[in-house]
């Protein structure tokens, strides 16, 4: 499973958003190509992106600097409390080894 879509959804509550805040509205027909589901090498690479020391896994510090730099203009993650909560909220979720990180598995 993509790690990067069940990280949005568990950010939509947190924002009390849409979907569609996240996914422009086509202005064409969609597309006959793809599936909608994020491949391994999209995922792998959305992966490596945010994980900026290489370790292999996803640190609650590098989760906070994902949302800082992708969500700024989103006003309900503009402090860092809320940044926080979201992040808390996003490794309960997925965390599946209770290591307080993600590994690329999770």
């Amino acid at each position: 499973m993509s790690l990067f879509l069940p990280f949005l959804l568990l950010l939509i509550p947190q924002l009390s958003l849409s979907f569609e805040f996240f996914t422009p509205a086509p202005t064409t027909p969609p597309s006959p190509i793809g599936d909608g589901i994020r491949s391994p090498t999209a995922s792998s690479s959305l992966f490596n992106t945010l994980d900026l020391d290489s370790s292999g896994s996803l640190t609650p510090n590098e989760i906070k600097k994902f949302i800082r730099k992708n969500f700024a203009a989103v006003t309900q993650l503009d402090e860092e409390a809320e940044i926080g909560k979201a992040v808390e909220s996003v490794l309960e979720s997925v965390d599946r080894h209770d290591d307080g990180s993600l590994s690329r598995g999770e």
